[in-house]
């Protein structure tokens, strides 16, 4: 991030960062949701802070964004009677508000048990695949990915032991069929990769039993045990 806002401040280019399911993660001081002029969250239940319905939010510093911003959260209108540019209704409601301020209270829990099964991980399972690994910054882990060769059997192998897994995202971006019409990128990484990666279990009411049970099959796949 650091990177591309010297970029953008060089070149006067605005920065919308994509926090996504990052909130709570943070480095050298900095939380996601603080690099951009305007930086969004996500909010599903499927993210570690999380909502009890589809839901998400906008942050910024600039007052005159921030007004901008809440006229579009509501068909664009002002005062909430006249609309001054067409948009949609973004809001989201109070009763997933109220819940999401009590489920603001645990998330510190969550992404502690989060960290702790990602370090059982780490440590069982780094001489057989690739693990998401250790850096400077402090990651909340929303997934726990790792990069394994013959991922497609190992996927299998798992299911049928009832670990459920899971490819974060099968399609690369520029190859949807919103994006074919363009020019063809070469990222020849990225394509590797989106052939091994796969997300293992990792929420947080992962049981000791349970964690030890997905890597004693991964090992068992790869025949390390």
């Amino acid at each position: 991030m650091a990177q591309i806002i010297d970029v953008a401040s060089k070149h006067g280019i605005h920065v919308v960062e994509d926090a996504a399911q990052a909130f709570g993660a943070h480095i050298a001081g900095a939380v996601a949701g603080s690099f951009g002029e305007v930086s969004c969250f996500s909010m599903n239940p499927m993210k570690v802070f999380c909502a009890y319905g589809d839901a998400g939010a906008v942050v910024t510093d600039d007052y005159q964004l921030c007004q901008r911003i809440k006229s579009l959260r509501y068909n664009g209108t002002v005062n909430k009677e006249d609309c001054h540019e067409p948009s949609l209704n973004g809001r989201i409601d109070t009763v997933q508000a109220a819940m999401m301020l009590v489920e603001l209270k645990y998330l510190q829990n969550k992404i502690d048990r989060r960290r702790k099964i990602a370090e059982c991980y780490d440590k069982a399972l780094k001489d057989v695949v690739i693990c998401p690994g250790r850096d400077e910054s402090y990651h909340i882990y929303y997934s726990y990915t790792i990069v394994a060769e013959r991922r497609d059997e190992l996927k299998k192998y798992l299911d049928s032991n009832g670990i459920e897994t899971k490819i974060q995202h099968q399609i690369l971006m520029p190859f949807h069929t919103a994006y074919r019409h363009l020019p063809r990128p070469q990222i020849p990484t990225a394509e590797r990769l989106v052939k091994q990666i796969l997300c293992i279990p990792n929420q947080e009411d992962l049981t000791a039993e349970e964690i030890d049970y997905t890597v004693t099959n991964i090992r068992e796949f790869y025949g390390a045990n």
